[in-house]
């Protein structure tokens, strides 16, 4: 994939880290198993505490790289550095490879407090119309559902609640409610 790491200006988040391809390029996420920092960049950033998740608080990569570009720091993704990245089991709500609510809903938190933190005010309200409507699989919206639906998707009402009410914990979150 040529495009990596990049928010679109509605707050659709593409990933593609695994398959990259082409030359080093500026991004604005980094995927955690993939990141390494100066030190003078994350000296005053911290992983942010309110994110979600009683083990892997999913999406921290995404908060943190967000957090250094926010610094005015520059991200750098090249794929000609290549990670042997074996995914551990994990032993939370979030189990690599099922569904469960709980990790859907923190999913969805943490991408929404992530991004809102991260977007200027006009993309945080194209972002917040997007995630509602559309969404996308990690954290679907309304339209998903049927999507789900016709595809044999177990639970698809459920996968879609509960990413909706991640995404309106994840505004109160960042609201400081």
């Amino acid at each position: 994939a040529r495009v990596v790491g990049r928010v679109q200006w509605f707050g659709r988040t593409v990933g593609n880290h695994h398959i990259g391809a082409g030359p080093a390029r500026p991004v604005e996420i980094l995927k955690g198993a993939n990141m390494s920092f100066r030190r003078s960049a994350i000296k005053d950033i911290r992983f942010d505490r309110r994110l979600k998740g009683p083990g892997a608080q999913v999406a921290n990569d995404m908060s943190f790289s967000l957090q250094v570009r926010k610094a005015g720091w520059k991200l750098i993704y090249d794929p000609a550095v290549l990670v042997d990245h074996f995914p551990a089991p994990r032993w939370d709500a979030d189990r690599r490879g099922g569904w469960n609510r709980k990790a859907q809903f923190n999913t969805a938190h943490n991408e929404t407090l992530a991004l809102l933190d991260y977007l200027p005010p006009w993309r945080r309200a194209a972002f917040l119309v997007w995630a509602v409507l559309v969404g996308q699989q990690s954290s679907p919206g309304l339209l998903y559902y049927f999507r789900f639906l016709f595809g044999g998707t177990a639970s698809p009402w459920g996968r879609v609640l509960a990413s909706l009410m991640g995404r309106r914990a994840g505004l109160r979150t960042w609201l400081g409610e």
